[in-house]
């Protein structure tokens, strides 16, 4: 009887301290749709590379952060990760963000931010913007 309540008391235990947690994401379609002051005339678009940036941090008792860059640290890695050389842009960024709960007390949250690496070949001359009349 004891061996079995204290198994039964440790799994409880263990369910309490290991968590819960939720995940979800969404496309960032105000960022996704490309507004350029200029225009460019283009031959041709290159699909480069994937990049991301992850960003996370905690907080007290779920409502006091312990950060409060979180957007902007991940954006920043996205860009590191990113490595754009001229004529290349970051499209269909994406949002990815998770959050977990330690019995109410703590909980950490994750940011994840990633896009798509595009190269732009201007047609004429290399990145002259084009004059309409």
């Amino acid at each position: 009887m004891t061996q079995t309540f204290r198994l039964s008391t440790l799994a409880l235990g263990a369910g309490l301290l290991a968590g819960c947690g939720a995940s979800g994401g969404f496309i960032r379609d105000a960022i996704s749709t490309q507004q350029l002051e200029y225009r460019m005339d283009v031959a041709g678009v290159r699909y480069v590379k994937p990049a991301s940036g992850a960003s996370s941090t905690g907080s007290v008792l779920c409502i006091i952060p312990l950060s409060t860059n979180l957007y902007q640290e991940a954006m920043q890695e996205l860009y590191l990760s990113a490595e754009l050389a001229p004529n290349q842009v970051i499209m269909n960024l994406r949002e990815d963000y998770a959050i977990r709960s330690y019995l109410g007390f703590y909980c950490t949250r994750q940011l994840t931010v990633s896009g798509d690496v595009f190269e732009l070949t201007p047609s004429g001359a290399a990145g002259r913007p084009s004059v309409s009349k």
